[in-house]
């Protein structure tokens, strides 16, 4: 509750941001460079049973 994603580098790094939440594919690599990943609440990604967006939480 309250939280606030700090994306300023994902920002200036030109990856999409959606919302605050940076989009990643299945692995947590950022959609646009495949070599910088993102996980935790900062992170959304297409959950694997629905393809629908979520949180790429980790646990």
């Amino acid at each position: 509750m309250g939280v606030k994603m700090n994306v300023a580098l994902a920002e200036s790094m030109g990856l999409t941001i959606n919302h605050g939440i940076i989009w990643v594919d299945a692995l947590q690599r950022s959609r646009e460079n495949k070599v910088a990943f993102a996980v935790g609440d900062c992170a959304y990604t297409a959950d694997c049973f629905t393809r629908r967006p979520s949180h790429a939480m980790v646990s």
